[in-house]
């Protein structure tokens, strides 16, 4: 997969539809090409515990990986599933940003937010693109799902409204007014207490630099915390990561800087942000390539990007590289390539990690791509049964090129 950028904003990410989604990485003792599976606990420790102030902030050292690993997807994800979208013409997607929730898919594709349950059922759409109410004119920047109160909540780029749909049809209700613009953000938004939480990607001429807000369902703001040095210069490229992968405590803070700098993924608890992780790259500032932090609930995540790509009129493309993992507990990694185990031996080498839930692993493909994805796996590997060799190859009978598109999710385990 690759990043898609414009001059105006970062346009959707597409999973699974970049080359070398399939390769050899580890040692070279094996039957085939694929490489050797290695768990985190058998990496070295390549990080650190430093005390910074009252927070303990974990430094990965990059230098310190020794190889390049490969690690099944059921190490570090439960309840896997492969699912296939309905086929009819109302359901069809193309590849985009998707949403997963604990009963829902949510993808946003050519201009249409469709929802589909976990079986791959058609549910119908969500809202639709204009200028009407409840309507997006750009594109779904971020959505959340109130499945208890049966809610859907959907915020565009520059939004001064979050808008509210039935998560049962996908109609439009009403909007909450936000208590200030939000450029860039993630949302969380909990129906019965009527509170909005609100992460912010603050520009630094923005009339508020508030990274986190709660607030009221009237636009209220309750509570706030504004870390000045994390804004950045106003260009939409810049991105924001959020989400509740800490656990009950909190959620995920971190930014990915075009002009790449120095910086921390932040948890937000107890009304304030606190620096949990960063690395060794900021050691040489002048030095500092493009790079974004992410987690899970048992693992942190170095992304590096290589140089931008020309991709078009007004366009360009930074490729991404193998990420580099760091257990939470026991601070070893590596760099990591994903063997989707359950279904084969099938190896994806970089990208796996760009989600919009961060309770789930998931992932979308072209029926096409999943095709070769699974002709160019082995028939036989150290780590792969044989029965789930003969579940790939029924798989790969039963697919067809014009299905609708399949999607991968597993929970993330703890």
């Amino acid at each position: 997969m690759k990043k898609h950028y414009s001059s105006i904003l970062r346009t959707a990410i597409f999973f699974g539809i970049a080359g070398g989604l399939t390769g050899s990485c580890g040692s070279d003792k094996n039957k085939t090409d694929v490489g050797a599976v290695k768990s985190l606990n058998k990496c070295p420790v390549v990080a650190e515990k430093v005390a910074l102030g009252n927070d303990t902030l974990i430094v990965a050292d990059i230098n310190l990986a020794d190889e390049t690993i490969l690690l099944k997807l059921s190490d570090i994800a439960d309840d896997i599933k492969l699912i296939k979208l309905d086929n009819n013409d109302e359901a069809l997607t193309g590849q985009g940003m998707t949403w997963v929730t604990e009963k829902r898919i949510i993808i946003y594709s050519e201009g249409v937010v469709r929802q589909f349950d976990h079986t791959g059922k058609y549910l119908g759409k969500i809202g639709n693109k204009g200028q009407g109410p409840g309507e997006y004119t750009i594109a779904p920047y971020d959505i959340y799902v109130d499945e208890e109160a049966g809610r859907i909540y959907l915020s565009q780029y520059s939004a001064t409204d979050l808008f509210t749909y039935n998560a049962a049809d996908g109609t439009f209700i009403g909007n909450i007014p936000l208590a200030h613009t939000l450029e860039k953000g993630r949302i969380n938004v909990d129906t019965k207490n009527e509170t909005v939480t609100v992460a912010a990607m603050p520009f630094e001429d923005s009339e508020d630099l508030s990274n986190i807000w709660t607030q009221d369902l009237k636009g209220n703001v309750k509570t706030a915390v504004t870390k000045p040095w994390i804004a950045t210069e106003r260009d939409f490229s810049n991105e924001i990561f959020a989400g509740n992968s800490a656990g009950t405590t909190g959620f995920d803070y971190s930014m990915f800087y075009l002009a790449p700098r120095a910086d921390s993924l932040y948890v937000y608890h107890e009304n304030d942000l606190h620096p949990v992780f960063t690395s060794s790259l900021g050691s040489k500032p002048d030095k500092i390539p493009m790079h974004e932090y992410l987690s899970t609930p048992s693992f942190f995540a170095v992304v590096l990007f290589d140089q931008p790509e020309p991709a078009g009129e007004m366009s360009y493309i930074i490729p991404s590289t193998t990420p580099f993992i760091v257990d939470r507990k026991s601070l070893r990694g590596n760099f990591a390539h994903l063997m989707l185990d359950k279904f084969g031996p099938i190896v994806i080498e970089d990208n796996w990690l760009q989600q919009s839930s961060a309770k789930f692993f998931s992932m979308t493909f072209d029926p096409g791509v999943l095709l070769d994805m699974m002709d160019k796996a082995p028939q036989e590997h150290e780590a792969v049964d044989k029965p789930v060799i003969d579940l790939m190859n029924t798989l790969k009978e039963s697919i067809s090129p014009d299905d609708n598109n399949y999607v991968i999710i597993g929970k993330w385990k703890k």
